[in-house]
């Protein structure tokens, strides 16, 4: 793990030197195996996404271990001190979410927000901002568009984009009775979006 590793100790790296898409992506789907080998209980279990996006972040952080990986954080330095990730269109969908939810649960109403699930990037700095990665279980109510338009957005060039992450997937898994199948990337954004 990067200890309190900040942007300044690593601009004198090549960004050139980052990993690329294919090897992000194959680095995420080892993560997602060893997940479903070492902690099928908390599948079977159908424990929270919070509790499942840390174990994963845990996988990744042994297979990224120049970077910090994180979840659900909230902070973008560039944008002036401790201010949180940020992007207009993300929070009135949030919004409408919320509001729209009749029949969900509290615990599904939480997973509702504009931070990512899980990030790899170098803290206090958008430079090195890799991947973005926003999980599902097959037991929410909540369906995936939202998580959608969060990946496009946070791996998008567009103006309301600060962060520029090189990757973003949106990962399905399969909880209680369908947890006998491998968690899996169903969608790719940013860099070889194509690549599957």
């Amino acid at each position: 793990m990067p200890k309190g590793s900040s942007s300044s100790e690593i601009d004198e790296h090549d960004q050139s030197r980052q990993p690329s898409a294919h090897e992000i992506r194959q680095k995420l789907e080892d993560s997602l195996q060893e997940l479903f080998k070492r902690d099928i209980t908390l599948l079977d279990d159908d424990v929270s996404e919070r509790a499942i996006a840390h174990k994963l972040a845990e996988y990744l952080q042994l297979r990224f271990p120049l970077y910090h990986v994180d979840c659900e954080y909230n902070r973008n330095y560039q944008a002036g001190g401790k201010s949180p990730k940020y992007i207009r269109l993300l929070n009135d969908s949030a919004g409408k979410i919320r509001n729209d939810a009749k029949d969900l649960s509290d615990a599904d109403l939480e997973s509702v927000s504009t931070f990512p699930d899980i990030i790899v990037h170098m803290r206090r700095s958008n430079d090195w901002n890799i991947l973005i990665i926003e999980i599902k279980k097959s037991s929410s109510k909540i369906k995936e568009e939202f998580d959608i338009q969060k990946l496009k957005a946070f791996t998008s060039d567009g103006d309301e984009n600060h962060y520029n992450f090189k990757c973003g997937a949106f990962v399905k898994i399969f909880v209680g009775a369908d947890s006998h199948s491998i968690p899996k990337v169903e969608e790719w954004f940013g860099q070889s979006a194509n690549w599957g």
